[in-house]
């Protein structure tokens, strides 16, 4: 069975747009609808290096465009918007802002607890990072 995303652009003279692109509906308050899983992403992050646990605190004190539940995504999560089809970035340039490379999720690795994963938009990978490195941040929330 062969599943096909529809692409389509809606613009708007007026003061508002809406693009949706393979899946992503770009929104007001630079957030980004994945039509795929329903999570809203930041559209992009605020290019400030943080250890995992400062990027956890960071999401759940994050107010943007009106929501404050937002949280640093899990594993899966982060892997969903990572495009393996590209490099270098590694993700929908048009959907997503992309300053920088690795991105914290808030699985901590089964192998070591002073690990945790994390994403790596320049080469399409999910890798261990230590904890305390400083690495970027791009919260989520669930859209409802």
């Amino acid at each position: 069975m062969y599943f096909f995303k529809i692409v389509c652009i809606t613009v708007s003279v007026f003061l508002s747009s809406t693009v949706v692109i393979a899946g992503f509906v770009n929104s007001e308050g630079n957030t980004v609808f994945d039509t795929d899983t329903g999570l809203v992403w930041q559209q992009a992050d605020d290019n400030v290096g943080r250890s995992w646990e400062e990027a956890i605190h960071y999401c759940e004190d994050l107010n943007q465009a009106g929501y404050s539940d937002w949280r640093l995504p899990n594993k899966n999560e982060l892997a969903s918007i990572i495009d393996y089809t590209s490099y270098d970035p590694a993700i929908d340039e048009i959907a997503f802002s992309v300053s920088s490379f690795e991105y914290w999720s808030s699985t901590t690795s089964v192998n070591d607890i002073s690990y945790a994963w994390s994403a790596h938009f320049g080469s399409a990978s999910v890798l261990d990072s230590q904890k305390s490195n400083y690495n970027f941040v791009r919260c989520v929330r669930n859209g409802n």
